[in-house]
């Protein structure tokens, strides 16, 4: 059985729509450390970081918050960033890997403070 870089199963036939869908193995590594940093970030500071794939509309998506709440209830959102993936990704007119890296960087530069 073949396996991603991350150790993920790919089931016979899956390959080659993966490969054809433009999400490479690089996409997968940028939001697995994604999702690492969103521990990390919200273990170690005050904010609280929410990461999601959603399938339906193939997206990412990375949401900061700040660990003080508003005086309804709520939290402040600091940072918000949507990213269409491949093949969307021609749909939001950016290059989602790029995109994904800028969330790293902003990740890092939150546990840096």
């Amino acid at each position: 059985m073949s396996m991603t870089s991350l150790g993920t199963p790919i089931t016979s036939g899956v390959t080659s729509s993966l490969q054809d869908s433009g999400l490479t193995i690089a996409h997968r590594v940028a939001i697995a450390r994604i999702q690492d940093l969103a521990l990390d970030v919200s273990l170690q500071t005050d904010h609280h970081v929410v990461a999601m794939y959603y399938g339906n509309t193939h997206e990412f998506n990375v949401a900061v918050f700040s660990d003080a709440r508003r005086e309804d209830g709520t939290y402040h959102t600091i940072y918000r960033e949507f990213v269409y993936l491949p093949p969307r990704a021609r749909q939001a007119d950016g290059d989602a890997l790029k995109r994904l890296g800028l969330i790293v960087v902003h990740l890092q530069e939150l546990l840096a403070r």
